[in-house]
């Protein structure tokens, strides 16, 4: 349990660091530009921001885990939630590489809604790059449901007996 402590608590310095300085250096573009760059920082922040509600959902799970020593309700419920914020983050996430994509090869501030380009790495990004992470997500899921399916029907059968 230890390393796993180590584990967790370094992906948390890692994530709070990243989220800082992506605040402070996309703090400019969102109040200085208006086009595709304020939007990449943005999608950045919502991704930054979720990321952090993500790792929290996963340090409850592991404590209840923990504190019952056996998968319980809480236990589902808190892995379904790290399941719907880690698609809501990869949507955001996706959204900030389209934007970064779109100014790469613009390399000009446009508006999102003129530009062609952002809505096909839009679907680039949604239908191919992060394909793998929704196959896990849903993996996660059907677990969650698994397990609550299972301790369902071990209090249907404790009522039996």
């Amino acid at each position: 349990m230890k390393v796993l402590n180590i584990v967790f608590g370094t992906i948390v310095f890692f994530v709070a660091g990243n989220f800082l300085l992506t605040l402070i250096r996309g703090s400019v573009y969102v109040i200085d530009y208006e086009g595709v760059l304020r939007w990449m920082y943005v999608f950045k922040f919502f991704t930054y921001i979720v990321i952090i509600t993500l790792l929290y959902s996963l340090w409850k799970t592991k404590r209840a885990l923990n504190r019952e020593r056996y998968f319980s309700v809480n236990v589902a419920r808190y892995m379904q939630w790290v399941c719907v914020s880690a698609f809501v983050a990869t949507v955001f996430n996706a959204l900030a590489n389209a934007a970064m994509q779109t100014w790469h090869d613009s390399k000009a501030d446009i508006m999102l809604i003129e530009s062609s380009r952002f809505r096909l790495y839009v679907m680039e990004q949604f239908f191919d790059v992060s394909l793998l992470i929704y196959v896990l997500i849903v993996c996660l899921f059907l677990v969650s449901r698994y397990i609550q399916k299972a301790i369902d029907m071990k209090a249907e059968n404790e009522m039996f007996i």
